[in-house]
C-alpha cells in the first residue's frame, strides 16, 4: 500500500506539474500573441523651441508616443553648434534640459532640432509590448526603417533665433486681426483660448499665448508665473507686436529698478524709445489704424476664428490712456477685481491727500 500511495503521489504531482508548465506556456503564446496585435502608432509630433531672458534654450513637445518612451533630442546651428539631451515621454508630453554653449546663452541664427529614438530593444519592457518588435507598430512620416535596427522615430525641425518668425510662417490676417482685439481690450484669456484651438501655431502666434499668461497670472495674483511667461519670450524677439512686448519688459524693469518713468504710456514709449516705428507687424501700427478707422458700433464677438467679421472691425474708436493703474501696469477696469478696484481708488485717494 505504502508503494501504491507513493506511487499515486507522483503521478498527481507530474500532472500538476505539467499543468503549471502548460499554463506558462499558454500565458507566454497569449503575451506574445498581445504584443502582435498592438494597433499600429501613427507616430505624431509637435516641437516648441524657448529661449529663456538669459538665451538657453529648452526643447518641449506633445507627442502620442508611449510614457516613458526614451528620445534623444539633438540641436545643430549653421555656425557649428551641437549638442544633446536625453527626454521620456510622459502624459503624452517630453521636456529637455537646457541647452547652453559653455554655460552661457545660445548665438542668434539657424538652428535643426532633431528627435529620434534608440532601438526598440533598448526601451523599456512597458514601451516594447505597445511599438512592437524592432518597432513593427511604428509608422507615418517620422518613421525611418533600419534593415538591422527596425523602425525608429526621425523627426527634424528648423527655427531662427534673432530672426522675425512671422517671415518664416505668416499667419492668416484675420487671426492676427482677432488676436489685436483682444489685445487691446484686455481679454487675455481668450487670447489663450484662441491659440489653443489652433492646430499648428507659428512662433508668433505662441510668443503672443505667452504674453496673454503674463496678463493672466498678473491678474490672479502668480507673479512669479507672470514674469516667467513674460521672459519666457526671446530678448530680442522681432516677430507680430514686438513693441508691445518690449514695452511692458520695460515698464517692469523701470519699476523694479526705480527709474523715474515707469508709468509712461505705451504711446509715449513708442515716440521717445522706439522713434514712433510702426512697421506693418507692430502692434504700435495696428492700434494706429484701428482708431483712425474704426468708427463702428460695438458688437459682440462669437469666438469663432472662421467667422469674416472679426472683433475688431465692430469695435469703435479706443483710447486706452486711463486703462493704466498707478504703478504703470495695464489694467482695463473691466479686468479687475472688486478687491483691486477698492485699493486703486484707496492709493488714488491718498495720492491725492498727499498732494502727489
Amino acid at each position: 500500500m505504502k508503494y501504491l500511495r507513493m506511487s499515486m503521489l507522483s503521478i498527481t504531482l507530474l500532472m500538476i506539474l505539467a499543468g503549471c508548465s502548460s499554463n506558462k506556456s499558454e500565458q507566454v503564446e497569449l503575451k506574445e500573441i498581445k504584443t502582435e496585435q498592438q494597433q499600429p502608432i501613427q507616430v505624431e509630433i509637435s516641437v516648441n523651441a524657448e529661449f529663456d531672458r538669459d538665451d538657453r534654450l529648452a526643447i518641449s513637445g506633445n507627442t502620442n508616443l508611449p510614457a516613458d518612451m526614451e528620445l534623444m533630442l539633438s540641436v545643430k546651428s549653421e555656425g557649428g553648434y551641437s549638442a544633446q539631451s536625453k527626454a521620456y515621454v510622459n502624459n503624452s508630453m517630453f521636456q529637455s534640459g537646457l541647452f547652453t554653449s559653455g554655460g552661457k546663452g545660445l548665438p542668434d541664427g539657424k538652428y535643426i532640432v532633431s528627435i529620434s529614438t534608440p532601438t526598440a530593444n533598448v526601451q523599456p519592457q512597458n514601451v516594447k509590448e505597445i511599438i512592437g518588435e524592432h518597432g513593427i507598430n511604428l509608422s507615418g512620416e517620422y518613421v525611418k526603417d533600419d534593415e538591422i535596427w527596425g523602425r525608429m522615430v526621425d523627426y527634424s525641425y528648423e527655427f531662427s533665433k534673432g530672426e522675425s518668425s512671422a517671415q518664416l510662417m505668416p499667419e492668416d490676417d484675420q487671426v492676427w486681426s482677432t488676436i489685436n482685439g483682444y489685445l487691446a481690450t484686455g481679454q487675455y484669456l481668450e487670447v489663450a483660448k484662441l491659440v489653443e484651438k489652433l492646430s499648428n501655431p507659428s512662433k508668433d502666434i505662441q510668443m503672443m499665448y505667452k504674453y496673454a499668461m503674463y496678463h493672466v497670472y498678473g491678474q490672479d495674483g502668480e507673479d512669479e508665473k507672470s514674469l516667467e511667461s513674460l521672459y519666457a519670450i526671446p530678448r530680442g524677439y522681432t516677430g507680430h507686436n514686438a513693441d508691445l512686448v518690449s514695452y511692458y519688459k520695460y515698464t517692469h524693469e523701470s519699476y523694479e529698478e526705480g527709474r523715474s518713468d515707469p508709468m509712461i504710456s505705451f504711446d509715449d514709449y513708442i515716440k521717445l524709445y522706439k522713434n514712433g516705428e510702426m512697421v506693418k507687424d507692430s502692434y504700435a501700427s495696428y492700434r494706429s489704424e484701428k482708431k483712425q478707422s474704426s468708427t463702428r458700433e460695438s458688437g459682440t464677438y462669437s469666438g469663432n476664428t472662421q467667422s469674416t467679421d472679426t472683433y475688431m472691425e465692430k469695435t469703435p474708436v479706443y483710447d486706452d490712456s486711463g486703462d493704466y493703474n498707478k504703478y504703470g501696469e495695464y489694467k482695463p477696469v473691466e479686468t479687475m477685481t472688486p478687491d483691486e478696484l477698492q485699493e486703486e481708488l484707496e492709493g488714488i485717494l491718498s495720492d491725492a491727500i498727499s498732494g502727489y
